[in-house]
């Protein structure tokens, strides 16, 4: 009930900003961006009006950070679709982009929401800025931490047109 009465008179905090390893190389860290528990609420309050509108638009094979699909219905879909000797696709494209988060431009992420009721509460959250330990507070000009709801989202839209064959129509 707090989190629905706030939404008038909330100012997003900066998240706070801590490095776990990555998963393949243990020696790398990688940034984690973790909101205060207000911001995280109203954060999914806005992940979850958006959601259906944005799903629509993804692509029938996209599968990362979709609700109700995993990795294993990924590699499921690409074996089904490379088995045998008549495949027509044989190849498979796994990228990790450097730095994708770091490069989101606040405004094509804004603009992409179109006429969204809640689009100054996320510019908000873009421009709250990020505190570190030894560091302290830095504001943030372009990019979205990792961890925060906006990435899932928008990494999955930008990727659309990407599962069509070059040259495809379909």
């Amino acid at each position: 009930m707090r989190v629905h009465q706030s939404r008038r008179s909330w100012r997003p905090h900066a998240v706070k900003r801590v490095h776990i390893p990555k998963a393949g190389n243990r020696a790398k860290l990688r940034p984690l961006g973790i909101p205060v528990l207000m911001d995280r609420c109203h954060q999914g309050r806005v992940r979850h009006a958006l959601e259906p509108e944005w799903e629509a638009r993804f692509e029938p094979r996209s599968y990362g950070f979709r609700p109700g699909r995993s990795c294993q219905d990924a590699i499921q879909a690409i074996y089904m679709t490379s088995k045998g000797p008549t495949a027509k696709r044989v190849w498979a494209l796994d990228a990790d982009l450097a730095s994708a988060f770091d490069r989101i431009d606040h405004d094509r992420l804004i603009g992409a929401l179109g006429s969204f009721p809640a689009r100054e509460m996320i510019r908000d959250w873009l421009k709250a800025g990020v505190f570190e330990k030894g560091k302290g507070f830095a504001p943030t000009q372009e990019g979205t931490p990792q961890a925060v709801w906006s990435v899932p989202c928008y990494s999955t839209s930008r990727c659309t047109g990407w599962s069509k064959p070059p040259g495809s129509a379909t």
